[in-house]
């Protein structure tokens, strides 16, 4: 959003990134939380001066990031309420839902159904599962919405930090969204800064991006 507002641009890289899907829940919510509350820190930053802005980005280019930042935000806030709302309608007898309303329903769930399917990637067991049960996945995004904007009140310049290399790290590292949480590898670990040519990151780097030039 900066190098929007400065009048650059950035674009996608095509390689993909060789790091692991978290596997343990903890490592998920954490991962995801972080996530979140970094959408809402700026969105909240951007629309301190909504105008100046806008003026900046341009309109178009705002109202885009208002629905895919926005949305972001919005969507897991409302993941879980709708999903017990469809739960209670269906059921209970006395709640119904307006037959445009199951068709949107109906559409939105068989569309996500038909993007798992066609997906890159082997045909298992596990990935049919997966995708017959997605609405109870998008529901868990909801815990980590309500966990990031109480780590936002409370902690705001916390940011857990979870394992971004191979499986191994995940199973043996701690990772959490509390004070404690650590994504670096301990000391002893064969992993540790393998990324970083072997050597620890600047407590400055880490306390400060900018690395002391601000912005």
């Amino acid at each position: 959003m900066r190098m929007a507002r400065a009048g650059l641009r950035c674009e996608m890289i095509s390689p993909p990134t060789s790091e692991d899907a978290p596997k343990r829940f903890k490592v998920w919510r954490a991962q995801r939380t972080r996530w979140i509350k970094g959408y809402l820190q700026t969105w909240l930053v951007l629309m301190r001066a909504p105008r100046k802005a806008m003026r900046q980005i341009g309109f178009i280019p705002f109202l885009s990031m208002q629905l895919s930042l926005g949305g972001a935000i919005i969507a897991p806030i409302l993941y879980a309420p709708c999903f017990v709302l469809l739960l209670l309608i269906v059921l209970v007898p006395q709640w119904t839902v307006p037959y445009l309303g199951l068709v949107l329903l109906f559409a939105a769930w068989i569309t996500n159904l038909l993007a798992d399917l066609c997906a890159p990637g082997a045909m298992t067991w596990r990935r049919l599962v997966a995708a017959f049960t997605r609405p109870i996945y998008w529901s868990l995004h909801s815990l980590a919405a309500y966990c990031a904007i109480w780590e936002l009140a409370k902690a705001p310049f916390f940011w857990a930090k979870t394992p971004h290399q191979p499986r191994t790290v995940e199973e043996t590292e701690t990772c959490s969204t509390g004070s404690s949480a650590s994504a670096w590898p301990s000391p002893s670990s064969p992993l540790a800064y393998s990324h970083m040519g072997n050597s620890a990151p600047s407590a400055s780097l880490i306390s400060d991006p900018t690395n002391g030039h601000g912005g």
